[in-house]
């Protein structure tokens, strides 16, 4: 469309209104009052909304393109971040595994020696308590030797 028809359209959609009527119909043409349009101008009408919905629909289609380019970017960037967080999750629950499992070794190993040092003192308990007994009935058997005139 031109930018004359354009011009035309803008004029006469201001200074008329619009109207179903074509040139042949009714008083003929624009005379009346301005109610009928001519098929002209109709015409011309709406190829200026065609070519305002082109205009429109084009935009719309570059917004989407610079949507997806920008959904696309931000998809990429969160798998990355996703990735990096998963590796420091991962790192964070080796580093823990590690270490329960260092902090267990240490208690079976201390729990080893605790267990060794009771055995030495039950040992130890249990040989002076067989001595002190022997101690005891050797000074009992003595006693009683005295009484029964043995020795």
């Amino acid at each position: 469309m031109t930018s004359k028809a354009i011009n035309y359209l803008r004029v006469t959609s201001e200074n008329q209104e619009p109207s179903l009527k074509t040139s042949g119909s009714g008083s003929g043409g624009n005379e009346g009052g301005g109610k009928n349009m001519t098929l002209e101008v109709r015409v011309a009408k709406i190829e200026a909304h065609v070519e305002h919905i082109n205009g429109e629909i084009t935009d719309i289609k570059h917004d989407i393109r610079d949507l997806r380019s920008e959904i696309l970017g931000f998809r990429v960037e969160v798998n990355q971040n996703f990735q990096i967080l998963r590796s420091e999750v991962k790192h964070d629950i080796q580093d823990l595994r590690s270490e329960v499992n260092q902090n267990f070794q240490n208690l079976r190993s201390e729990g080893k020696q605790d267990v060794q040092e009771l055995r030495v003192e039950i040992r130890n308990t249990l040989q002076w308590t067989i001595g002190i007994f022997i101690i005891c009935f050797g000074g009992l058997f003595t006693a009683m030797a005295h009484g029964f005139h043995w020795i």
